[in-house]
């Protein structure tokens, strides 16, 4: 995987989130064979991961607009390689998040019948929804800082065009992230 040639692909954050929930559940089913509840689980965490979310997809909408050369105000090309490395992270780790706690909700599911279990429970999926949509907010802000080869942005191609990204590339030939 080269994260710096072809960025954050969904077969990365699948893989980041299975692992993060395997090894969650694992962890969880020691923790739970020491004691006889789950860990406490606050449904807090859901909002703050997707006001970060928001904002990412606002940043990244600024830096389309420059990509496109449409901003009033341009982002420095610093800033835009910065907002394309946060949407990197964000992707990844909105998957581990949504892994660890949809383990969470899987090792609840025994005991759902009790009050306090199935709120935590209900907790722990929303935060794992959160983290789910931290991590497509952080892949649909790189697609938006993606550049060709030749400094267009993907949105300013004509259908037909030999760099038409609908048309299946998915390899080595893929086009470059942006870089300053």
């Amino acid at each position: 995987m080269s994260v710096r040639e072809h960025g954050v692909r969904g077969r990365d954050v699948l893989t980041v989130g299975i692992a993060a929930a395997a090894l969650a559940y694992a962890l969880l089913m020691l923790w739970l064979r020491g004691s006889s509840s789950l860990p406490l689980v606050t449904w807090a965490v859901a909002p703050v991961l997707l006001a970060a979310a928001l904002a990412l997809v606002l940043t990244g909408r600024a830096v389309r607009a420059t990509v496109r050369g449409t901003a009033k105000r341009p982002v420095e090309p610093l800033a835009a390689y910065r907002v394309l490395r946060m949407a990197q992270a964000c992707a990844l780790a909105g998957a581990a998040v949504a892994g660890v706690y949809l383990a969470f909700v899987v090792a609840a599911l025994p005991d759902v019948d009790a009050f306090s279990v199935r709120m935590a429970a209900m907790s722990a999926g929303a935060i794992a929804l959160a983290g789910g949509v931290l991590s497509g907010a952080g892949l649909w802000t790189q697609s938006m800082c993606r550049l060709d080869p030749d400094g267009r942005s993907r949105d300013d191609l004509d259908p037909g065009d030999p760099l038409d990204p609908r048309d299946g590339l998915d390899g080595p030939d893929d086009p470059p992230l942006a870089r300053p």
